[in-house]
C-alpha cells in the first residue's frame, strides 16, 4: 500500500502516531470541542506531510466529526482539503476530486484565499494525472501568485518549484 501502513505493528513503530496521541492527551477531560477538533486537524495535517497516512486519516476523520458537530465551515473545508490529499496519496482519484471540489467551494464561500491555496496541489496533481498539463501548470502559477499576494513564502516556494520556467520563454 503506497504511502501508508495498515499493519498495526508498523503503525506503532512510527513515531508520528505515538506523538500525536500523546499531544491529544492534553485535551483529556477538557471541555474544548473546538480546540480538540483543531488539534485533530493540525496533527492530521502534520502527519500527512510526515508520511503517516493511517494515523493522519484517523485524526482527520475525528476532526471532520468534531467540525461537523460544531457547524464549523472553515474546519469542514480544511478537513476536506486534507481528505483530498490523503485520497490522492492512496490513489483514490474520485474521492480526491470530490474532496477538492468541496473544500474549494467552502473556502470560496468563506472568502478564505489562503484556504483556497490548500486545494491547489491536489487539483493540479489530478489535472496532471488526467494528462491536462496546461490546467496543472495554470493552477500552479495561480497558486504561486496567490501565495505571493498573501505573503505565504513557503507555499510560494513550493508552487514555484512546481511551475515550468521553460514554458515562459516559449510564450
Amino acid at each position: 500500500m503506497a504511502g501508508g501502513h495498515r499493519d498495526p505493528a508498523r503503525r506503532r513503530a512510527r513515531p508520528g502516531g505515538r506523538g500525536a496521541r500523546t499531544a491529544l492527551t492534553h485535551f483529556s477531560g477538557a471541555d474544548d470541542p473546538d480546540g480538540l477538533a483543531m488539534a485533530h486537524w493540525f496533527l492530521a495535517y502534520v502527519l500527512l506531510h510526515a508520511g503517516d497516512l493511517d494515523t493522519g486519516e484517523e485524526l482527520a476523520m475525528r476532526a471532520a466529526a468534531g467540525f461537523h458537530t460544531l457547524g464549523h465551515p472553515w474546519g469542514q473545508a480544511v478537513v476536506a482539503s486534507l481528505r483530498a490529499n490523503h485520497a490522492l496519496a492512496r490513489g483514490d482519484l474520485a474521492t480526491s476530486q470530490t474532496a477538492c471540489d468541496n473544500a474549494l467551494a467552502l473556502f470560496r464561500s468563506l472568502g478564505d484565499r489562503g484556504g483556497e491555496l490548500l486545494t491547489v496541489y491536489p487539483r493540479a496533481a489530478l489535472a496532471e494525472i488526467r494528462g491536462d498539463h496546461d490546467t496543472a501548470e495554470r493552477l500552479h502559477r495561480d497558486g504561486l501568485r496567490l501565495a505571493e499576494d498573501l505573503g505565504m513564502w513557503a507555499e510560494a516556494r513550493r508552487s514555484a518549484v512546481r511551475t515550468r520556467p521553460d514554458r515562459d520563454a516559449a510564450r
